[in-house]
């Protein structure tokens, strides 16, 4: 989905568009990479151990370090950020990174080409059905299947096997036998969105499945029909999510932890891994066990 762009940057030209100062000479960027002793010259990189001592340098590198850090290594040029990594992807994204080129495979089957933005990529074998709308410079891997009432919007990351828009587990009992759901209802993704590799989102049985903005899905996760997952949420690899759950916005769902149905997690709550969810979940709190309990009320 990404390739290293090549660049040639000033020491400069990067504390300018971090809106920041630089310590140390001005010198070209040409690449980036982990801080260690063996790092090219003309490339940046980030600290986050403000004790942590650059004497080993002895060549042309910058170094975004914590806010007070200092050095009197003359080959290093330094940049204070308050958050050291953050500021380095965000410059590494700016200027050393560039999507691959948009393009539609001639192996992907589409069922209406109308219904795609501008700038799609979509990759081999992968399947679009005709009432799927994906907005613009949005990104389907190979071997995704998308279909149903499904709107993705712009900005998008399906990966590799994906499927957005399977028929939900959803049975009734009767003097018969168990009575299927049909799951007729949409499936709406916001911008921005992340979908990881073997991941599946399930279509609502009457309404809709939801995943709002910002919402980041790592691999094989399983997200059950008429689910809610709020904005600026991520959800770590093999999480469950079982049907008609919400999760709150600006939360995190640790890795491999199953949600019974019908459940509601507020705001910003932390789920630590292997963690199996039956109850509701209160905002700003930390969970972790099975069942999983609230080990801590956090102030935010």
């Amino acid at each position: 989905m990404f390739e290293i762009k090549e660049n040639r940057l000033l020491v400069s030209d990067i504390a300018n568009y971090l809106n920041n100062e630089y310590i140390g000479l001005d010198f070209d960027i040409v690449e980036f990479g982990p801080f260690s002793e063996t790092i090219k010259e003309n490339t940046f990189s980030f600290i986050e151990d403000i004790n942590l001592s650059l004497d080993i340098i002895d060549k042309n590198v910058l170094i975004i370090c914590p806010i007070g850090y200092s050095t009197s290594n003359s080959n290093i040029s330094i940049i204070n950020a308050e958050n050291p990594k953050l500021s380095f992807y965000n410059v590494v994204n700016e200027f050393f990174i560039q999507d691959d080129n948009h393009q539609i495979s001639e192996n992907a089957t589409i069922k209406n080409m109308d219904n795609l933005g501008v700038n799609i990529s979509i990759g081999d074998n992968s399947y679009i059905g005709k009432n799927v709308v994906i907005g613009n410079n949005s990104y389907i891997g190979n071997n995704v299947t998308i279909k149903g009432n499904v709107s993705v919007g712009r900005d998008c990351y399906i990966k590799d096997g994906a499927i957005i828009g399977s028929e939900g587990f959803d049975f009734i009992e009767s003097e018969n036998g168990l009575v299927h759901v049909p799951q007729v209802g949409k499936i709406e993704i916001g911008n921005n969105v992340w979908v990881g590799s073997n991941s599946v989102i399930e279509r609502a049985s009457l309404d809709k499945t939801l995943i709002e903005n910002n919402v980041k899905i790592d691999d094989l996760v399983q997200i059950g029909n008429s689910c809610k997952i709020k904005s600026n949420t991520k959800l770590a690899a093999g999480v469950v999510v079982g049907e008609n759950s919400v999760v709150g916005e600006k939360s995190f769902i640790g890795m491999n932890v199953s949600i019974k149905e019908d459940i509601i997690i507020e705001d910003e709550v932390i789920v630590g891994s292997g963690a199996s969810v039956v109850t509701n979940l209160e905002k700003s709190s930390t969970y972790v066990g099975v069942p999983a309990k609230k080990i801590q009320k956090r102030e935010v």
